[in-house]
């Protein structure tokens, strides 16, 4: 049987995983097709003890103690006051019933014991692709005027952008810089990784750590609201973004 072979060296990789017959089957796959050998852990627990910065995380549902839905939801928490990267999570699991929670705490993919080589090669090959693309992200930048200088920002740091009579204001995770612009040029500036979720807010959907009908809460706990109007689309564009935009895995 062919298996995709991923090479990425410098991606960094977890195992957890309660049951020892599927940690040793995952280990034992993920030799065969990762450049990385894999850190393995059998609790929940150890893997936040860990605080290790993983690329990709391969997650039991049903973890003995904490669940993984759990685990995923304070692993982000971690993330998100150390400002590290989110890793790419996989859950694994027996029922495909618990893929829409996984999908909440912006699980990448899923998948079922037992575990298919085929499918988790492709699902390794996407997310390597995702992390490349993830580092050409993060050293975009942008040119903004502010005052009488101009400003470079980088992209990944900005959460969002609001309208405020014929200026914007630029939110990033440190601070608020006022310019001359127009909503429409701030969106084609900054590319299909932000969001128009109401005429005033254009949103990092990389920032985006909660929502509800009517607004989403971004890094630091400001909240943007969301148009009545926009609310499927933005769902849609959120789950593309945690996703990794994986079409064709199956």
């Amino acid at each position: 049987m062919r298996v995709l072979k991923c090479y990425h060296d410098d991606m960094k990789i977890a195992i957890c995983d309660d049951e020892p017959l599927i940690r040793e089957q995952l280990k034992n796959l993920l030799d065969q097709i990762a450049a990385a050998v894999p850190d393995v852990y059998a609790y929940g627990e150890a893997l936040l003890c860990a605080k290790a910065p993983y690329d990709l995380l391969f997650l039991d549902v049903e973890l003995e103690g904490i669940s993984g839905i759990e685990i995923a939801k304070r692993l982000r928490s971690q993330e998100q006051e150390t400002k590290k990267a989110p890793a790419v999570i996989v859950f694994v699991t027996a029922h495909a019933s618990y893929v829409e929670d996984a999908f909440d705490v912006g699980a990448f993919h899923y998948l079922v014991k037992p575990v298919d080589a085929q499918r988790l090669a492709r699902i390794v090959h996407r997310a390597e692709k995702v992390l490349i693309a993830r580092e050409k992200e993060e050293d975009k930048t942008i040119l903004v005027k502010a005052g009488s200088s101009m400003r470079r920002l980088k992209v990944c740091d900005i959460t969002y952008v609001e309208s405020s009579n014929k200026k914007v204001l630029v939110h990033t995770r440190t601070e608020v810089i006022e310019t001359y612009a127009r909503m429409r040029e701030m969106e084609a500036l900054l590319g299909s990784g932000f969001f128009r979720c109401h005429r005033c807010f254009l949103v990092n959907l990389e920032q985006v750590t909660a929502y509800t009908a009517d607004a989403a809460t971004v890094t630091g706990g400001d909240t943007v609201l969301i148009a009545g109007s926009r609310h499927a689309h933005f769902c849609k564009a959120l789950l593309r973004q945690v996703r990794g935009a994986t079409h064709g895995l199956s």
